[in-house]
């Protein structure tokens, strides 16, 4: 089991649902709906894991359009423009690159080697 050095998130690169997420709003905007329908999970799931990603900084709001039935529907694009992993030792660095524009970086380290005693 992965020991987290700090909780900026990383469980999220641990998580299928999560980057299946990041990468399909990497290559352009979805909705929560499309989401939902192209992962074949239900709204609430594809609604909760936004509202994390949302709150690391991974995800925004790109636009909200009018739906068929005049419902408002925001659609979601990464914020991310890289992700890197550096294996040092028992360590591992994931480093998170966001857009330009952005000054962001952020660095997660985790220990992959658990120490018995």
């Amino acid at each position: 089991m992965l020991q987290k050095t700090n909780s900026d998130g990383i469980e999220i690169f641990e998580d299928r649902v999560y980057l299946s997420i990041l990468a399909l709003t990497y290559r352009r905007p979805y909705s929560a709906e499309e989401l939902a329908n192209k992962l074949k999970l239900s709204p609430p799931v594809i609604y909760r894991r936004l509202k994390v990603l949302k709150s690391y900084g991974y995800v925004k709001v790109v636009k909200s359009v009018l739906s068929r039935n005049g419902r408002r529907v925001n659609l979601y694009g990464s914020k991310i423009n890289s992700i890197s992993l550096t294996l040092d030792g028992g360590n591992a660095k994931i480093k998170v690159f966001f857009e330009i524009g952005v000054s962001q970086e952020r660095v997660v380290t985790m220990n992959l080697i658990s120490e018995s005693r």
